[in-house]
């Protein structure tokens, strides 16, 4: 069931599961927990704006370059990476 709770007002979001639920899972085969980790990222990548999927590469910009990106996501980690260094610049 999903429920806001007000400390995470347009921020995030309590997934409550129930003991049937955990124990449905906890009973999956080590193969079927791992297609179900598949299907979860693809979820969460597919349901991310743009922005959201490029600040994963906040800390590790060279998984930019094995992940094969878009032009499109190139171009604005390129353009962030510009923007971050001209604010190290003005905060010296």
């Amino acid at each position: 069931m999903m429920e806001p709770i007000k400390e995470n007002e347009g921020v995030g979001f309590k997934y409550t599961i129930t003991e049937e639920q955990f124990r449905k899972h906890a009973a999956l085969s080590t193969e079927e927990v791992f297609q179900w980790l598949e299907e979860m990222a693809l979820f969460f990548y597919e349901t991310q704006t743009e922005e959201e999927k490029m600040r994963k590469y906040i800390f590790k910009p060279n998984k930019l370059l094995s992940h094969h990106p878009t032009p499109e996501l190139q171009e604005y980690f390129t353009k962030w990476q510009q923007e971050i260094n001209e604010q190290n610049k003005a905060d010296e």
